[in-house]
């Protein structure tokens, strides 16, 4: 694995193998585990998943993928000791095996537009997809009781950890999630993407030279 920083708190890790005819892009932004941020943290893939200002829909986000080889965009969040990390994955194919000229530009024009020029209105994100957002994760959080292996260990770690960030559930809590809006996450957005350290890992058959 070769390891480049980019610039300061952007770290470029790269796998270079032709097992594959295919590479892929991830992206895992690195933020404190804080109550204050967890909820906010969580929603904020999701909602950035519905639309970016040149893709709109989750019908553009298809299209585009598809007009790529049929490229797939996927996104989480997990926590890592006291760290609460947001990240964004693509798997593409490798631009050896395609003809189109402007392939590769394509492919980097669309993960940047998703990741870093979302649909916004008003100063925030769009309303209507954060209210979905919202109830889709306290649907989720609350529905963790039925699945009752995931509950007892989301439970264990909360009476173990009690009083540190590590108690913390990656996916916030319902009071928290039901309390933000579409410009306090958007706030949140720009504070993810300008002050957390990045670290970006490609693998698969690309040039570096292409990647950086």
């Amino acid at each position: 694995m070769n390891k480049k920083t980019l610039k300061e708190g952007i770290n470029l890790y790269q796998i270079k193998t032709e097992k594959f005819k295919t590479f892929s892009v991830t992206f895992y932004f690195t933020r404190p585990l804080l109550k204050e941020e967890a909820s906010l943290n969580a929603l904020i893939p999701y909602i950035i998943r519905r639309g970016s200002a040149n893709f709109p829909d989750n019908e553009a986000i298809s299209a585009a993928l598809e007009e790529m080889y049929g490229g797939t965009f996927d996104c989480f969040v997990k926590k890592k000791g006291d760290c609460h990390i947001t990240g964004f994955s693509f798997e593409f194919v490798s631009p050896g095996y395609v003809r189109e000229e402007a392939y590769k530009e394509k492919v980097f024009d669309f993960i940047f537009d998703v990741v870093f020029d979302p649909k916004c209105e008003n100063g925030g994100f769009v309303k209507e997809t954060v209210e979905r957002e919202k109830k889709n994760q306290i649907d989720f959080i609350n529905g963790i009781i039925n699945d009752k292996k995931e509950y007892a260990s989301v439970r264990c770690v909360e009476e173990m950890f009690k009083g540190e960030a590590y108690a913390i559930y990656s996916g916030g809590c319902v009071e928290d999630i039901m309390k933000a809006d579409e410009k306090t996450l958007y706030r949140q957005y720009l504070k993810l993407i300008s002050s957390s350290p990045i670290d970006i890992f490609v693998s698969g058959n690309i040039e570096t030279e292409e990647i950086e």
